[in-house]
């Protein structure tokens, strides 16, 4: 397999992300879409939004989990920490999204708050963090000396 990256660019774009991960677009909202390549299809995406001076949210959804041995994480990292020069990724995951728990956590995301019944009720939300000096997947200028 081999991944292209991009920005989001077209409405087809928002709507893969959306039948998956169901974020709310808003006036900020940016993103990177993974596609396949040989398929020409995405694989997948993610999406920024809720920018402050230090944070940001981000929702992302993934068809094919090859892509996170082509550079996916790492491209949401450096773009929030590097590109953006931003401090601090948040998740917002509700308690029944398994996958993307496990996902988060096994890539470093810890979670700082659980609200109960903040997505539905009977479904809390997790908020998760990463920051940007505890993130292992970003390039940093004395890497690339």
């Amino acid at each position: 397999m081999i991944i292209n990256y991009r920005n989001i660019q077209s409405e087809d774009d928002w709507n893969w992300l959306y039948k998956r991960a169901k974020p709310t677009l808003t006036e900020n909202s940016k993103g990177i879409v993974a596609v396949n390549t040989i398929t020409d299809r995405i694989v997948a995406m993610a999406v920024f939004d809720t920018w402050t001076e230090n944070s940001v949210n981000i929702h992302w959804a993934i068809d094919n989990p090859l892509v996170l041995r082509h550079g996916f994480i790492e491209e949401c990292f450096n773009y929030v920490f590097n590109t953006c020069d931003k401090g601090i990724m948040l998740a917002t995951i509700p308690s029944d999204n398994a996958k993307s728990l496990k996902l988060s956590s096994h890539i470093g995301l810890n979670v700082v708050h659980i609200i109960k019944d903040g997505f539905s009720k009977g479904v809390d939300y997790i908020l998760m963090e990463m920051r940007k000096e505890n993130c292992k997947w970003t390039r940093t200028l004395e890497s690339e000396v």
